[in-house]
């Protein structure tokens, strides 16, 4: 069984290696156990039906009554905290490759190709697996050609905070690529809007600030939040998006999309440019 579970699993790798290229980076939430001892449960419940059957077969009277409904009630404590502790929750794995993504948690999977997203966007949410703490990670949202999205939690309690920091770097990293090829693409054909700006071929423009693709030096991080490097300039072009709407746009300023191929398309023909 497990040579043909290696084979198997060695083969889903092939396939996932083959549609999605590369491995970039995995991580994997840690196993969810309970902080109580095993065995001390298991003692516990044994003490409690031992002294279940002391009152019932060698005790009498008021005593036997005492002892019996004590032990009924550790034995029966025992079996509620053994079902509620030592429930563990599914650990979530996810992959991610140049071309896509892979995340699965028990027997379910999904997986997405970069061309199935057409956006990324973030949450801070509170930490779901520590109610007690005031602890926020973030939820990022994959926008998918078809429904449903994909949402997953990235840091928390069961989550190395490094392995996720890099997952996040990675995942820029790859996706800032895909999603300029789109923005070009929009900047060529009248347009696109990132957040508060709008890029097109010669530049981009914020409200009434006007920036050229040649004047964006980088991006500053001021209060949390990415602001574009103009010259001796900041430009604010808000809001929460990963990357964030600053970043896309000094991604696009890096390789600047030209002007299209073909030219507009005349709204009547002339006719001198009717064949004869």
């Amino acid at each position: 069984m497990l040579n043909q579970a290696g084979v198997a699993g060695g083969q889903k790798q092939t396939q996932l290696h083959e549609r999605f290229g590369q491995l970039l980076h995995a991580i994997e939430s840690a196993p969810q156990y309970s902080n109580m001892p095993k065995r001390a449960v298991e003692v516990t419940g044994v003490g409690g039906f031992a002294c279940l059957v002391m009152g019932i077969a060698f005790l009498q009277g008021v005593m036997a009554v005492i002892v019996s409904v004590l032990g009924g009630l550790v034995l029966l404590a025992a079996f509620l905290v053994s079902k509620k502790t030592h429930r563990r929750a599914l650990s979530t794995k996810i992959d991610m490759y140049e071309r896509g993504i892979v995340c699965s948690q028990g027997k379910n999977e999904r997986q997405l190709l970069w061309n199935e997203v057409v956006d990324i966007s973030c949450r801070v949410t509170p930490d779901p697996s520590n109610s007690t703490s005031n602890t926020d990670v973030l939820a990022l949202i994959f926008e998918t050609a078809i429904p449903p999205p994909l949402l997953i939690i990235v840091g928390g309690k069961y989550m190395d905070k490094q392995a996720a920091e890099k997952m996040l770097e990675s995942l820029s990293e790859v996706w800032l690529g895909v999603w300029c090829r789109r923005a070009r693409m929009l900047a060529q054909s009248g347009g696109m809007r990132v957040r508060n700006a709008v890029g097109q071929c010669d530049g981009g423009t914020r409200g009434d600030i006007t920036f050229g693709w040649e004047s964006i030096t980088g991006v500053v991080v001021r209060g949390g939040v990415d602001h574009l490097q103009t010259g001796d300039r900041e430009v604010s072009v808000g809001g929460i998006m990963y990357p964030s709407a600053a970043k896309r746009i000094a991604a696009i300023a890096a390789a600047p999309p030209g002007p299209p191929l073909l030219p507009a398309i005349p709204s009547a023909l002339s006719p001198a440019l009717l064949l004869p």
